[in-house]
């Protein structure tokens, strides 16, 4: 067979994540739930990793699926719902290769080898059980231990997804996978780095299956693992798990750090007070009982839902809908009664790049630090009323290395030197820069588990000081 290439432009629909949801009871957040989607990667839900490659092998006929000894598959970056993707088949005599690209950026790269065989062992003792008490936390303490589990209470219809035309349990196979990694270990926040499958031949079997399941490798450092998983096909899956959320203000931890009314002379606006430090901060400034205004640019519900513990104060809060980008938002700004701004807008801090220094990320930056930022300030001493503001800078630029952060701690060196300047010429609006060290927000968030400061703790020092000298 002469090397050929086939090209495919497709979409991964919301539609179809939800039949395959419907398919693998696989109700992993990162593939259900753009809100904790948008905390590692983009305000998208994730296309299961599954999914893509039950998409990939319809691309095949019977007798090519057929001969398949081996698949590799490498998930390099997420493939998003909704998102335009181009698929690219490449087949030759031992191999065809599936190339998945968003753009220019290769997402997936799939392996079908038709001449070789891959034998993933399972050994050691072995215990029986079953999906209902399968309770896996300390297995990374028993690498070794292999488990015997009973499937007979996983329902699986594969006629929810019989538009890929394959056979039903080769459907029921790639849905176990994406239930037992992303609802039973690593569990919810997992995400698969890689897959190699070792395809057996498959007959049509009872839904009352019995798989292996062994961890072969385990590093608590970077949340990482390997797990072999046999039956008719083996499976060897490498994964990584997300850190869990963390509810980081609670309500007593304030209470012993805030005395009640202690911010009752604050009427504050809150620029980007819906997620991380800003939300952080509303919370502090409101259980202190101050007036507060708090900007955000969607997902309303949940920012409401995560102050709901502070109804004490509800008349003290105000929500304003409020886009940094938007010129029209400026005039909801510039009527209301404050004292104090802080400012929170930011875009993504941690970013993938394809080079040192990318001038479209730093103009990025640059929007949110000192175009618009100079604007608020702008517009707040024409007003001719005085405002103290409270601007985040970063402790990166105390620092040789920046971490790859090189146009977010140019940006914020920028910003710093004119915040400088305004202050020299400004009589009503006047800036105080605090350099930050690494705090965990959800800007923060990261697979690898970096050290970092809890955002209550930080904050509520800094904000007693600032709101201090306004006394």
């Amino acid at each position: 067979m002469k090397n050929k290439v086939v090209k495919k432009k497709y979409k991964f629909t919301n539609k179809l994540q939800k039949k395959f949801l419907l398919f693998s009871k696989d109700y992993n957040p990162i593939h259900v739930n753009r809100n904790y989607s948008k905390v590692f990667f983009e305000d998208k839900k994730v296309v299961y990793g599954a999914l893509i490659i039950i998409k990939s092998l319809s691309l095949l006929n019977k007798s090519e699926i057929d001969s398949i000894k081996t698949v590799k598959v490498n998930f390099i970056k997420p493939i998003f719902v909704d998102q335009d993707i181009l698929i690219e088949i490449r087949k030759n005599k031992y191999e065809y290769q599936i190339l998945i690209f968003e753009k220019k950026d290769v997402k997936v790269h799939i392996i079908f080898n038709f001449n070789k065989k891959n034998n993933f062992q399972i050994n050691g003792s072995s215990r029986s059980l079953s999906l209902k008490n399968l309770n896996l936390k300390n297995i990374n303490s028993n690498l070794k231990k292999k488990y015997i589990i009973e499937t007979e209470n996983i329902n699986l219809k594969s006629k929810s997804l019989n538009e890929f035309k394959l056979k039903d349990d080769l459907l029921n196979e790639l849905g176990f996978l994406s239930y037992f990694i992303g609802s039973v270990y690593p569990g919810h926040g997992a995400i698969i780095s890689n897959i190699e499958l070792n395809m057996s031949d498959l007959k049509v079997n009872n839904l009352k299956k019995k798989y292996q399941i062994q961890l072969k490798y385990f590093n608590k450092k970077i949340n990482s693992s390997i797990i072999l998983i046999k039956r008719k096909n083996s499976f060897k899956i490498t994964t990584f798990f997300l850190p869990k959320k963390k509810n980081d203000y609670e309500f007593r931890y304030l209470k012993k750090k805030i005395k009640n009314k202690e911010f009752k002379n604050s009427k504050s606006l809150i620029i980007g007070g819906s997620r991380g430090l800003g939300l952080a901060t509303s919370k502090i400034l409101t259980f202190g009982g101050a007036n507060v205004y708090i900007t955000y640019r969607k997902n309303f519900v949940e920012l409401k839902k995560e102050l709901s513990s502070f109804s004490n104060f509800s008349k003290k809060i105000k929500f304003i809908k409020y886009d940094i980008n938007n010129a029209a938002s400026y005039k909801k700004l510039n009527k209301l009664n404050i004292n104090n701004i802080f400012y929170f807008a930011t875009p993504k801090i941690f970013i993938e790049k394809k080079d040192i220094f990318e001038k479209s990320n730093f103009e990025n930056f640059n929007n949110y630090y000192i175009y618009k930022f100079f604007e608020i300030c702008r517009l707040f001493e024409k007003n001719k009323k005085k405002i103290k503001v409270f601007f985040p800078s970063t402790n990166a630029l105390n620092k040789s290395n920046f971490l790859n952060l090189n146009e977010y701690s140019m940006s914020k060196s920028a910003a710093e030197i004119l915040i400088k300047n305004l202050n020299k010429f400004y009589d009503f609006v006047k800036i105080s820069i605090l350099r930050l060290p690494r705090i965990d927000t959800d800007q923060t968030a990261n697979i690898m588990k970096i050290k970092s400061l809890n955002p209550t703790k930080k904050m509520i020092p800094l904000i007693k000081k600032f709101l201090a000298h306004n006394d």
